[in-house]
Formats: C-alpha cells, sequence, structure tokens
C-alpha cells in the first residue's frame, strides 16, 4: 500500500485476535487512504454467522463451513459477514488485480453459488480446504478455478494431506 498509493487493499478479518494485529499493522502504515479493513467475515451471505476462534490463530473458522478441523475451541461468538457479491458492490469494486482467499473451509459457502465472481480477478490465491467429507480437488470450486485460470498448485499439503489444496492462478481469458 505504501509503495503504490494507486492500488486498493480491502482486508477482511473475522479473528478479533488477528484483526488486532491487522489494525496495528494499519495505524502504523503512513498512507491509509488506500487501504480498508473489516472486522468481519466472508460468507454466502451478509448479515452475521457464528465464528469458532481455534487454539491457534491460524484456526478459526465458521460454523457452518463444517471444516475438517478436530480443534479444541476456544471461544465462539457471532461476527459480521459479507456475501461476497455484497461486499464488491458496497465498495464499487468491478476488477480485482489479486484476490487472496484463505477462509478456512469457507470458501465454499462464499463462492459456489457465486462462481463468475471469480472472473473479476485477474490472479488468485486460494486455500481449498476439505468440507463436509469431500476432499477439495472433488468440489465444482476447484474444477471452476481449473477451467477458468492457469493454474498451479500445492497438493498434497505437508500438514493436512489430499485434505488441504494452495491454489494459484492467472485469468485464461480477459
Amino acid at each position: 500500500a505504501y509503495l503504490n498509493p494507486s492500488y486498493k487493499f480491502y482486508c477482511i478479518e473475522p479473528s478479533f485476535e488477528n484483526f488486532k494485529i491487522l489494525k496495528k499493522n494499519f495505524d502504523s502504515n503512513l498512507i491509509k487512504n488506500n487501504i480498508k479493513i473489516y472486522n468481519a467475515a466472508i460468507s454466502n451471505k451478509s448479515g452475521s454467522e457464528t465464528f469458532i476462534e481455534g487454539n491457534s490463530s491460524t484456526t478459526g473458522f465458521l460454523k457452518s463451513s463444517n471444516i475438517f478441523f478436530d480443534n479444541n475451541l476456544q471461544k465462539e461468538f457471532v461476527i459480521k459477514s459479507f456475501s461476497f457479491q455484497d461486499f464488491l458492490k458496497k465498495n464499487n469494486i468491478d476488477d480485482i488485480d489479486i484476490l487472496k482467499v484463505d477462509i478456512e473451509g469457507g470458501e465454499y459457502l462464499a463462492f459456489e453459488n457465486n462462481l463468475d465472481l471469480l472472473l473479476r480477478a485477474k490472479l488468485i490465491i486460494f486455500e481449498l480446504h476439505m468440507c463436509n467429507n469431500i476432499i477439495p480437488e472433488k468440489t465444482k470450486l476447484f474444477k471452476y478455478i481449473n477451467n477458468n485460470f492457469k493454474t498451479s498448485y500445492y497438493y498434497p499439503s505437508k500438514s493436512y494431506g489430499n485434505k488441504l489444496i494452495e491454489i494459484f492462478g492467472k485469468k485464461k481469458h480477459d
């Protein structure tokens, strides 16, 4: 954000602990007019969702995502949520240079019913998780990304085996 003030950054973080870190980084940035931060979640609906804070800063997830984590739960709380479509509309976003999605199983809630919204992104970085006992490579989202983006990915994950794919893609057609 500092190196190129013409870029716009939208940072969405549902975890209160991780949001504190995001806010601290935001507050220390000299240029703030191109950054927007939200203590919220992206889901399939706008309103609210139950968020489960895991035993580390990397294992929080939406209760409705049915993610595979076998977690020692610490906290469960209600958080503001946006559908991806509503978030784009709220912020007048038509085109996305880079879309990074790491929402611990919530990617299916957020995108599977609005797959065409992904075509607004030139580049994508996704983590796809096993949910509802379906491995990522068998999901509609994974197939859509592979059909519409030139992809490379890490699979199986060193830590989670076939329960996680890290996928990188460049849109095939403009």
